[in-house]
C-alpha cells in the first residue's frame, strides 16, 4: 500500500496529443470507505431525532482504518 489513506479511490490519468499526462487523484479509499461506513451508521440512528455527528464521524474513520488494515493484510497474504 502506497500510504495510509490506501491510495486513491477512483484515480484517472487524463493524456492529450502532445503525450502530457494529467492526474487526478480524487477522495482517498480512506475517505471513501469512511463515506460508506458514515451512510451506514447514520441509517443506523434514524429513527433518532439528534444524530451526535461528533461521536458517529470519528467512527466512521475507525471502521475505514479497520477495512484498510484488513484490506492490506488481505493482499499481502495474496502476494499482492
Amino acid at each position: 500500500m502506497t500510504d495510509k489513506t490506501g491510495g486513491a479511490a477512483f484515480p484517472v490519468v487524463y493524456g492529450n496529443a502532445n503525450g502530457i499526462s494529467y492526474k487526478n487523484e480524487g477522495m482517498s479509499l480512506l475517505d471513501y470507505f469512511a463515506g460508506k461506513a458514515l451512510a451506514g451508521l447514520c441509517a443506523e440512528y434514524s429513527s433518532q431525532t439528534t444524530i451526535l455527528e461528533s461521536a458517529v464521524a470519528p467512527q466512521a474513520y475507525r471502521f475505514a482504518q479497520t477495512m484498510l488494515a484488513e484490506r492490506e493484510r488481505i493482499m499481502e497474504a495474496q502476494g499482492d
